[in-house]
């Protein structure tokens, strides 16, 4: 009996999809390849952090301290308060306020970079937790995270146009640009309430909760805004423009990212006259 081969052959289809990069668009590159650049550089920090013994961890500690580009800045927010504040970080022994040295609080800038970016352009539910938190950069993460969301707060509620972009559409994009950052410090301040347990005393506590009470009120008129105006949007569905329908799916994405309290409407609405 003979054998038989068979004269089939496999092939192989390759599809390339390309695209012309905007001039408006190219904010988006700068977004990803941070994005990219934090998430790698958190990633192998991951596993430095599983894999280095205690005398690995210090000499390469005192490596990092060494120079100057390492160089990580803490406690910004104080130059936004306008106001007493229970949360100002103390001056360190030498004296330094804002310019920390050290791997800790390098890998703790990449766990709040990392983190900020996929609070603001993702609906993962809680962004800052994606990576388990390490007691070697805990303490480290937890001040650069109260001191980011301080930032968001007196920035936010001394801002000059906010009033103003209250009263607007969201087919402003300056409407989902304010939604997107209050998102982004609501997150972090949500982060920084998490990972501090046990470290706040009952007079910083109720300030943080002041904090997550403004920040909640404010983005909860803007969630109503973006809800009627996708209502409205989905009413005239035949007269829609492609700029709306963009929009539309902008307004779509900020709404996913939301909290479920702000998705039902139960937190409530800050209302300026």
């Amino acid at each position: 009996m003979r054998g038989v081969t068979s004269t089939k052959t496999k092939t192989t289809k390759v599809v390339h999809n390309s695209g012309r990069i905007t001039p408006e668009d190219s904010r988006r590159i700068y977004l990803f390849v941070g994005f990219v650049e934090y998430g790698n550089a958190l990633a192998n920090f991951s596993e430095l952090l599983k894999s280095a013994s205690e005398e690995e961890l210090a000499a390469m500690d005192q490596i990092v301290a060494e120079k100057d580009e390492f160089i990580v800045y803490s406690n910004l927010s104080q130059k936004l308060q306008t106001g007493p504040s229970s949360l100002t970080e103390p001056a360190s022994a030498d004296g330094e306020k804002e310019a920390k040295r050290g791997l800790a609080w390098v890998i703790a800038l990449a766990r709040t970079e990392f983190g900020a970016m996929l609070a603001g352009y993702s609906d993962v539910p809680v962004p800052f937790a994606t990576v388990p938190l390490h007691p070697y950069d805990a303490e480290q993460y937890n001040r650069l995270l109260l001191d980011g969301a301080g930032s968001h707060y007196w920035s936010l509620v001394n801002d000059p146009a906010l009033k103003q972009v209250t009263s607007k559409s969201p087919q402003h994009q300056i409407v989902l640009a304010y939604s997107r950052r209050l998102l982004v410090a609501r997150s972090m301040l949500s982060a920084a309430i998490a990972t501090g347990q046990g470290r706040y005393t009952p007079i910083q506590q109720r300030e943080l909760s002041t904090w997550k009470e403004s920040l909640d009120e404010l983005q909860a008129g803007f969630v109503l805004k973006i809800q009627m105006y996708l209502q409205s949007e989905t009413q005239i569905t035949s007269r829609t423009s492609t700029k709306n329908d963009e929009f539309t799916r902008a307004c779509g994405r900020l709404l996913r990212a939301e909290q479920r309290e702000l998705r039902e409407g139960t937190a409530r609405i800050k209302r300026y006259p």
